[in-house]
């Protein structure tokens, strides 16, 4: 539903400012894990009905007056999608429940995608996804409050193909004002590439880049790479250049693990050297995640590595 959205609200009232702020970047900085996050074309690339969960979180924070330790916000992710039948459609759905950010977000959004055949097994996917973000509308100096419910739709395509995947998104297209003084959303671009490379018969390594680029914002580069071992377990790292969030452009660094537990569960930890949905006051600035992918039927003569 992590395309660098911010949205902002100023009106001039005689009680005072009145801003809003939201953010679906959370979302978007788990691609590498669930790439239907910042392209909606990926929907049933994986063939296989498959759903991703993931809870992101700090692993302690503190009262900064007493030093009492409380139990630290989780943000929830959930993402399915799979091949409808044995035809050329594909069919996502991803849900955000963010509680980590400085005021939260509660998105949904389905994707739909066409599948095209190309020569030497190379397909094309061409995806449209449609939803809504559900909003808090907080006043500065004021008693204001509530929540707005704001309509969200993007469209994609994706390459992929035995040793190359490429893809170009606009996961947010909606560029109508809403509400009060007006909400904007932003309209990011993600450039996408990469590759299969076979380093040995079990080790399998896969580099890729993602550009994306908001209005007039800094171009962000983020550098990814992966080694499979066996198709069992994965090592990654990926390094985040001027990526966009709530409280300004950050560069930081992701880390991933990825264990195969069986055909049907897959286990992964990411680490986040910045925690960029919270204030930068904050305590503990690093953000941990761990996912949970469960695939019911997986297809046993091929892996995926997304």
């Amino acid at each position: 539903m992590r395309c660098f959205i911010r949205l902002s609200l100023a009106a001039c009232l005689s009680t005072g400012w009145l801003s809003s702020w939201a953010q679906k970047e959370v979302l978007y900085s788990q691609y590498l894990v669930n790439p239907m996050a910042i392209n909606p074309a990926f929907a049933g690339v994986r063939e296989d009905f498959t759903m991703t969960l993931a809870f992101r979180g700090r692993l302690f924070s503190f009262l900064s007056q007493n030093s009492q330790q409380i139990a630290t916000p989780i943000t929830q992710t959930f993402a399915a999608d799979g091949q409808l039948g044995t035809g050329h459609f594909g069919l996502g759905f991803q849900v955000l429940n963010d509680r980590n950010s400085t005021l939260g977000n509660v998105g949904l959004s389905s994707n739909l995608s066409y599948r095209v055949d190309l020569p030497n097994l190379a397909r094309l996917f061409l995806g449209v996804q449609g939803g809504v973000n559900i909003l808090p509308i907080v006043g500065t100096g004021t008693n204001l409050g509530g929540s707005s419910a704001l309509l969200s739709y993007g469209v994609g395509l994706f390459y992929d193909a035995d040793k190359f995947f490429a893809g170009i998104s606009a996961p947010e297209l909606n560029s109508k004002a809403f509400g009060l003084g007006g909400f904007l959303y932003r309209q990011p671009i993600y450039l996408q590439g990469g590759g299969k490379i076979d380093l040995t018969d079990e080790v399998k390594f896969i580099p890729s880049v993602v550009l994306s680029r908001s209005g007039a914002e800094p171009l962000a580069v983020d550098l990814n790479a992966r080694v499979w071992y066996h198709n069992r377990a994965a090592l990654g790292v990926s390094v985040r250049q001027n990526n966009t969030f709530t409280n300004g452009t950050f560069n930081y660094v992701q880390g991933t693990l990825e264990y195969q537990l069986s055909g049907n569960v897959r286990l992964g930890y990411l680490y986040n050297s910045i925690a960029p949905e919270a204030p930068l006051t904050a305590f503990q600035r690093t953000m941990h995640e761990l996912v949970f992918r469960y695939t019911p039927n997986p297809n046993t003569l091929k892996f995926s590595y997304f």
